[in-house]
C-alpha cells in the first residue's frame, strides 16, 4: 500500500505494554528500499530464483530482520509484477516463491 506521498507503507507489528501500542522493528527493510534493490537485481535474473536470495546481506540470521526483509521483498516483487517487469510463481501452497525477469518483446 502507498501513503499520500507515494511511499510504500508496511505494517511490521505491534507490541502492547501497559495498554499502549508501540511499533515493533526498528531494523526494518522499508518497501521503497526493497523495491530499489529488486529493480537493481532483477535484470540479472533470467532463470527462476527463490525470492529469499534477494534479501539484503546480513538480514537472514535474525528472525525479526528476516521477516521484515521477506515481507518487504515480497511486496516489492508484487509491485514489479504489476509493472510487468517480473513473473512470480509458487508451485504449491507453502512452497518457495520464485521470480524471474519477464520476457521482453522484440
Amino acid at each position: 500500500m502507498r501513503n499520500a506521498s507515494g511511499f510504500f507503507v508496511y505494517f511490521v507489528g505491534v507490541r502492547y505494554t501497559n495498554g499502549l501500542a508501540g511499533i515493533i522493528g526498528v531494523d526494518a527493510v522499508l518497501g521503497e528500499q526493497a523495491l530499489q534493490r529488486m529493480r537493481g537485481l532483477i535484470g540479472f535474473s533470467g532463470h527462476w530464483t527463490d525470492i529469499l536470495s534477494y534479501l539484503p546481506d546480513g538480514w537472514t540470521d535474525d528472525p525479526k530482520k528476516r521477516r521484515s526483509a521477506t515481507a518487504s521483498t515480497f511486496a516489492a516483487s508484487l509491485e514489479l509484477a504489476k509493472e510487468g517487469k517480473i513473473v512470480i510463481r509458487q508451485d504449491e501452497i507453502f512452497s518457495s516463491i520464485q521470480i524471474k525477469r519477464a520476457e521482453r518483446d522484440g
